[in-house]
């Protein structure tokens, strides 16, 4: 415990020096202000409240089901959302289902008691795997019960090795873990921890849910005027440079959306300079014939779990770099979804998943890319055999907030 606490202090000193001259940075800390957590007004009498904590973003997508069906059985539940990172808090302050969203405080002993005192949850519940041991320690003692879920082991983490005696003193008051694999399942049972389910992941159903309410976009489709569509999907320079060059994915009858990680005005022009010629989607409106332009980037962000539905074929980034992006946001849609070849990609279950299925394929780089496209466009059996397994192993994979809610409800009836 002395070394876990040593590390917070460290962190929030390099958090504090950071924020002297990154936005970022500055966010954080800002945010973590004690004033910030004193308007949260106390619990009506009779009112129950929800705790969700996310580290981020994406954690929160897989979250919101969960929420969103409690809310249905339960209208009056009061729901408090936390974040650990701006790129979360930033997208989702205004989140209409939650009654306060705010940063979760520094993990010191102090801030775990003002926090929960102020809170007074009658349930937390925590995606995936953020360990905030004082805050922990504050829900064990006011017997507020804590869910994990979505949670996925794997062996090398710190949880089962040099510290697990450790940890297994806070796993053990855990009253349960909902968990994505089997591997999470048997490193929970070697613990000696029965209070588990293997139910799957929550984001299944989140993508579903987007899916059947993904907007329509009718400058896209002004921009491809009929024409095939490959999406490139959240990526970034490793991706690009992969894929080079880039302009031989156009042959007249296919174009280009591209959806970058970053979308600061410098990230965005050097995306460009990867085309011969390109728009952007912020001036599509203006462009008096955009469907003459080949490729089409978009400058903005929360479209792209919309864009997929566009594209005959996918390519979803991040992973040339070690940390592949949401290959289900585009799967789900039933096309054929590439991603790039690389170690890390088995912390990925959905990518063996997808790969197994006959939906996803790993790529070296843009020449394996193409020639698999090209064995598809003229074999379209091939081509409808993988874009029907791609779709499948969404919808095959649904149903685990339903699980999770079954088991909730007794705790907030």
């Amino acid at each position: 415990m002395f070394v876990y606490n040593l590390g917070i202090r460290v962190y929030q000193v390099l958090a504090y020096l950071l924020s002297l001259y990154s936005p970022k940075a500055q966010k954080f800390v800002r945010g973590r202000d004690k004033s910030n957590y004193l308007d949260i007004p106390p619990k009506p009498d009779g009112q129950k409240r929800v705790w969700l904590h996310a580290s981020s973003l994406g954690e929160f997508e897989q979250g919101r089901p969960v929420i969103e069906k409690l809310k249905q059985d339960f209208p009056s539940l009061s729901v408090v959302l936390t974040f650990f990172s701006p790129s979360g808090f930033e997208v989702r302050k205004g989140y209409a289902l939650a009654d306060h969203v705010l940063y979760l405080p520094m993990d010191t002993k102090a801030n775990a008691t003002m926090f929960l005192d102020k809170l007074e949850p009658d349930l937390a519940l925590i995606v995936k795997y953020e360990f905030w041991l004082h805050h922990l320690d504050a829900c064990f003692q006011r017997s507020i019960p804590v869910v994990f879920f979505s949670v996925r082991f794997r062996p090398g983490q710190l949880y089962f090795g040099l510290a697990r005696n450790f940890y297994k003193k806070y796993f053990s008051q855990i009253n349960h873990f909902f968990v994505q694999d089997s591997v999470s399942s048997d490193l929970l049972n070697r613990m000696g921890l029965a209070s588990h389910s293997l139910i799957g992941d929550t984001r299944f159903d989140r993508v579903i849910e987007i899916s059947q309410s993904s907007n329509q976009l009718t400058v896209v489709e002004r921009f491809l005027a009929g024409k095939k569509a490959i999406i490139f999907g959240s990526a970034w320079d490793s991706d690009f440079e992969k894929l080079k060059p880039m302009d031989r994915f156009l042959d007249g009858s296919v174009k280009l959306i591209v959806a970058p990680h970053s979308i600061e005005r410098g990230s965005v022009l050097r995306i460009q300079s990867y085309f011969a010629s390109s728009v952007l989607y912020s001036e599509a409106g203006e462009a008096n014939d955009i469907s003459s332009f080949p490729v089409l980037v978009i400058d903005n962000m929360g479209m792209l779990s919309s864009l997929y539905r566009y594209g005959n074929y996918a390519f979803v980034g991040g992973a040339f770099r070690g940390a592949l992006h949401n290959l289900l946001e585009a799967a789900v849609y039933g096309i054929p979804v590439f991603f790039g070849s690389h170690p890390s990609n088995q912390k990925f279950m959905e990518a063996a998943g997808l790969v197994a299925a006959g939906g996803g394929f790993a790529i070296s780089g843009g020449t394996e890319m193409l020639e698999l496209m090209g064995q598809m466009d003229k074999d379209t059996s091939q081509y409808t055999q993988a874009a029907r397994a791609s779709g499948s192993f969404v919808h095959n994979g649904a149903g685990a907030s339903d699980k999770i809610l079954k088991y909730l409800t007794t705790l907030v009836s």
